[in-house]
């Protein structure tokens, strides 16, 4: 619930800003609502892969289905990239109001690091889980299998998360 807590402190503290324009304060809500939401797309775009994928093998040749993988793989890679700089964002704005890191433990993240992507891969997989499955906690150090298990479980039964909140 961290996670959660914490936006909620961001966004208490940007109403609350007496610094801030009337224009400024919503300019800066909709930006915080704008990089929550790279999480949940990041998280599709992972369901979206393993569905088309899946699909590609059995529908085109050889050559067709590797050039899908190709262009999906960098569809997820350019919102995996975005996910990353959200992170980074929300948590420099947030240092700004002095909140507790929102995404992992504050520290920047680079997104041409593997090491990071996979960090903040586990991150918005935390989030989404806790904002949009289960609302338990989950760990930090959650298992690849886990994730990866529930993602196919996802694809399997058509679903994914709403930007409007829940399952759809």
């Amino acid at each position: 619930m961290a996670m959660l807590e914490e936006v909620r402190k961001l966004l208490t503290a940007v109403r609350e800003d007496a610094a801030l324009s009337a224009e400024d304060r919503e300019d800066t809500l909709w930006e915080i609502q704008r990089r929550l939401l790279t999480f949940p797309a990041y998280f599709n775009a992972v369901i979206a892969e393993e569905i088309r994928l899946s699909v590609a093998m059995f529908h085109y040749d050889g050559e067709t289905a590797s050039g899908m993988g190709t262009a999906v793989d960098q569809g997820r890679r350019d919102i995996h990239q975005s996910a990353v700089a959200s992170a980074n964002f929300l948590n420099r704005l947030g240092k700004t109001y002095g909140i507790s890191p929102i995404v992992g433990n504050g520290r920047p993240l680079d997104p041409e690091s593997k090491e990071d992507r996979d960090y903040t891969a586990r991150q918005v997989y935390k989030f989404c889980n806790l904002v949009y499955l289960h609302g338990r906690k989950v760990p930090d150090n959650i298992a690849q299998d886990i994730m990866e298990n529930d993602l196919y479980a996802m694809g399997q039964d058509g679903t994914r998360f709403s930007e409007e909140g829940g399952v759809q």
